[in-house]
């Protein structure tokens, strides 16, 4: 008998609100999908209902090692969700289910969440021990979403309609962020990010916009045959803009400043003949990892530093991560790139 099976529709754009469609292919990254053996049986038809699979003539997918067949599956060393069809997704699992007016992430009550993480599993699967770091990084992503699109519903016009809201929860939620105390708050919130500045002389940070630094190294490390680019050539990229003929700008005194003290610090040891990582340089200009974060890496920071709680500022306790660095596919391209230059030797 015939096996079918229901594929959730990926990307950004189109069935907004979380609904899925069929026989849509995903080339991302070249995301691992399992497939369910059939064994040699005629019994009743059975249906997982923890998964979108039905199966005529044959069981539900069953587990190996941990990992749901029938799933795509999501490895920190490969696909994750820096991923934006991943993170799209994420968005896909929550405006699925948004009933209520919630403001931001932490005003959702905990059973919400969960639903909304049972939806997106539906989907992917892990092995068990990426399950708190799934669970964690979900919820991460889940809320940055939510607060932006949140944020572009507000200053929509209100002839337009809203996919993931009915008319009364749009209502709600308009009239919650008119509200004198939550206008406070955000009025609050942006003074703390503006540092003491003000708006009429604004010094911008980074300017990649949705696009996560995870995958704007990735794309760097793709023109360049899969080798990873340095830390100061990411910072330089996510805080310049482009002035014409390929020339490139930075961005505000703050990123000026801090590319001159690299600079500097980097010629310094050059003179005294010490040969150093300048990754290493970089970590110690910008007075190393606060709370597992590297200053203009953000998400990406692991990609070049192990994580190390204690370490607030001391540069000698993080050491570049060579398990994370690049995802599959850029290993990928540097095997390809290896091949080829072998070819041109060869002829």
């Amino acid at each position: 008998m015939k096996s079918f099976m229901k594929n959730s529709k990926f990307g950004r754009g189109g069935n907004q609100g979380g609904v899925r469609a069929n026989n849509q292919s995903v080339d991302q990254d070249n995301p691992v999908v399992t497939r369910p053996t059939p064994p040699p049986s005629n019994g009743p038809v059975q249906v997982n209902s923890n998964a979108d699979v039905a199966v005529e003539n044959d069981v539900a997918p069953q587990n190996l090692n941990g990992v749901e067949q029938g799933k795509i599956e999501l490895s920190q060393d490969g696909l994750w969700f820096d991923d934006h069809t991943v993170s799209g997704n994420v968005t896909k699992s929550w405006k699925a289910h948004y009933n209520h007016p919630y403001m931001n992430f932490t005003k959702v009550p905990l059973m919400v969440r969960d639903r909304w993480f049972t939806d997106f599993k539906r989907t992917y699967t892990w092995r068990p021990e990426f399950d708190a770091k799934a669970r964690k990084e979900f919820d991460k992503k889940a809320g940055d979403r939510l607060r932006g699109t949140l944020n572009q519903v507000y200053k929509m016009a209100l002839h337009k309609q809203v996919s993931f809201m009915t008319d009364t929860v749009r209502a709600e939620f308009i009239n919650k962020r008119k509200h004198p105390d939550f206008v406070k708050r955000s009025n609050q919130a942006r003074d703390n990010r503006l540092s003491g500045q003000t708006l009429e002389k604004f010094d911008p940070g980074h300017r990649q916009g949705s696009v996560s630094t995870p995958q704007v190294v990735k794309k760097m490390a793709k023109k360049k045959d899969g080798i990873l680019p340095t830390a100061a050539d990411v910072y330089e990229s996510t805080h310049s803009v482009c002035v014409g003929n390929d020339e490139v700008e930075l961005m505000g005194d703050k990123s000026k400043k801090f590319m001159r003290e690299y600079m500097e610090k980097l010629e310094e040891y050059k003179n005294k003949g010490i040969e150093i990582n300048p990754d290493k340089v970089y970590l110690e200009v910008v007075g190393g990892q606060k709370k597992g974060k590297v200053y203009g890496l953000g998400s990406a920071s692991q990609m070049y530093y192990k994580s190390d709680p204690t370490s607030q500022s001391t540069a000698s306790s993080s050491t570049p991560s060579m398990i994370s660095q690049l995802s599959s596919q850029v290993e990928e391209l540097k095997k390809m790139a290896e091949e080829n230059h072998n070819k041109v030797e060869e002829s």
